[in-house]
């Protein structure tokens, strides 16, 4: 702990004990409880679709809500692979390449009445997540499922299918704070 931290903590632990000390009661010395994770969590909009909405610890701006909402972000992807709707993944993106192509290959599939089978992508590991208040970085290394890729009339695609692969790489997100959530600005993917 930082040495002003260490003061800071000291000086509250101090005032609260003294004030217990005094013989006053806990609800005359003791600030005002913070609204819970719950109750705040409860006052954000929904984002993300009804059937897969956001969870809280991935709108905390936070180390650990930036692992939530990278979690989030690839479980939204494999979600969204049955219908092919791209504007959730857009909603949660801004100025990022990758993630526009994900959600135009989405487009396009959809316009040309594609189907895929697998294609899931996982999160093998994350790194430790950087933050610094309003934006963050965080390493990650996913693997793809293999994918079957299906035309129109039924038939397999095979110069589209693709066996399992890793990729290595990592986002990089921004604070959105009018909705509350992490944007992703860029997203490295580079296939091992």
């Amino acid at each position: 702990m930082r040495p002003v931290r260490a003061a800071v903590a000291a000086a509250v632990t101090i005032a609260v004990l003294s004030g217990c000390a005094r013989g006053e009661t806990a609800n005359e010395t003791l600030p005002e409880a913070s609204p819970s994770a719950t109750e705040t969590s409860e006052a954000l909009p929904p984002l993300g679709p009804p059937d897969l909405p956001m969870p809280p610890e991935a709108r905390e701006q936070s180390a650990a809500g930036v692992e939530a909402f990278a979690r989030y972000y690839i479980e939204l992807s494999n979600h969204l692979l049955e219908s092919l709707e791209s504007q959730p993944l857009r909603d949660l993106s801004s100025q990022c390449s990758t993630c526009d192509q994900l959600a135009d290959g989405y487009d396009d599939s959809q316009a040309q009445g594609l189907t895929y089978v697998g294609g899931e992508i996982a999160v093998v590991s994350t790194g430790t997540a950087m933050v610094d208040t309003d934006d963050a970085e965080i390493p990650l290394l996913l693997s793809q499922s293999p994918v079957r890729v299906i035309d129109n009339q039924g038939k397999d695609i095979p110069e589209r299918a693709t066996d399992t692969f890793q990729i290595s790489g990592g986002m990089t997100l921004d604070w959105d704070p009018s909705r509350s959530t992490w944007i992703v600005t860029d997203w490295t993917a580079d296939r091992l």
